[in-house]
């Protein structure tokens, strides 16, 4: 037997059996020694890469539209304090996955002060109208995020000062 080997359409090789394979469509033609022949095929697929615009494991999807792609929504959101007073400060955290970036959103009563982008942000409230933090990963180099991890949050008021303090005898 004779082996005619073609990746894509290209000459791939001439043995009966080839290595090293990688995505591609892979046809053989087997010609016996009176000339008869029999031909295959079959594509090989891989991973999805996520930023090459290429449906890399055969799904019809490619980057963000093949939820290969997609990021594990973050964890469980922790809060340095879980009824904060207004115009205090808390600190908001989930635990940190490597190569991941972090987006957080607040209501409008409340105000990121530091640590957007990272892992845990300080957040301060100005009213007691409830809303929720949230935050959604995205994986680093592309543009594919997960699903939000939110927090429900009831800022309280701080109590009024005492009056004045006066001493008895």
């Amino acid at each position: 037997y004779t082996y005619a080997w073609k990746k894509d359409g290209v000459a791939a090789g001439t043995t009966a059996t080839i290595t090293s394979l990688s995505r591609a469509l892979y046809e053989v033609t087997v010609t016996d020694s009176k000339g008869c022949t029999a031909k295959d095929s079959i594509r090989i697929w891989e991973p999805e890469i996520c930023t090459d615009g290429i449906d890399n494991d055969g799904d019809g999807l490619n980057n963000c539209d093949d939820s290969d792609c997609f990021p594990t929504p973050p964890g469980t959101i922790t809060a340095s304090d879980a009824t904060p007073c207004i115009n205090t400060t808390v600190t908001y955290s989930i635990t940190n996955v490597s190569g991941m970036t972090y987006t957080w959103s607040v209501p409008s009563n409340a105000t990121i002060q530091s640590g957007q982008g990272t892992n845990s942000i300080t957040v301060q409230w100005t009213s007691t109208s409830p809303g929720q933090v949230c935050v959604y990963s995205t994986r680093t180099g592309t543009a594919c995020s997960s699903a939000p991890s939110c927090l429900a949050v009831s800022p309280v008021a701080i109590p009024a000062a005492p009056s004045t303090i006066q001493k008895s005898n």
